[in-house]
């Protein structure tokens, strides 16, 4: 908690939101993961949560000869600081995105087609790949990152537009960079 603080020293409380938002859906617990290592750790459950796909096909075809439920039983202790790794790697990447998307003018095209080429799930990642797909970028990214910064009132995304769905604040922003 105290890196999200220091990453987010300088954002406005609108990307502080949008940072806790996208961190939020991708961070991990390290319960679940010690967990997941204990007791389907011969099946690589603990890999596939870490998104370590591979790995995870890896155990699954090797589970028959009980080796991978003795990796995971000595994963298990080494899953913690796992976790913390990977939740801090994604504070890091959500605030690189945020601080491109607000720097807008600063090789913005570059920035955003760099931060939008990495999969992301939640909405900060769609936002960015709607910018970078070609929308607006540019300007339009320092317009709506100051428009935000400066407390004006924003256009309301339609629900019925947005597909029946309420997205807040990074659809907000979503639609004043043009993606609707």
């Amino acid at each position: 908690m105290l890196d999200d603080i220091v990453l987010t020293k300088d954002f406005t409380e609108q990307e502080r939101l949008l940072f806790q938002q996208e961190t939020g859906a991708r961070r991990k617990e390290p319960t679940t993961g010690v967990l997941l290592a204990v007791f389907l750790g011969d099946f690589g459950a603990h890999r596939f949560y870490m998104g370590q796909t591979g790995l995870g096909i890896v155990y699954l075809l090797f589970f028959w000869t009980f080796i991978p439920g003795l990796v995971g039983l000595v994963e298990a202790f080494l899953m913690p600081r796992r976790v913390r790794e990977h939740n801090a790697a994604v504070g890091q990447e959500v605030s690189l995105k945020l601080r491109a998307l607000r720097s807008g003018s600063e090789g913005s095209t570059a920035a955003l087609l760099a931060a939008a080429s990495k999969p992301t799930t939640g909405q900060t990642g769609r936002t960015l790949a709607a910018a970078a797909g070609g929308a607006v970028v540019g300007a339009a990214a320092t317009r709506a990152a100051g428009t935000l910064a400066a407390g004006e009132a924003a256009p309301a995304v339609d629900a019925a537009e947005g597909g029946g769905e309420e997205g807040g604040l990074a659809d907000t922003l979503g639609a004043l960079l043009g993606d609707e």
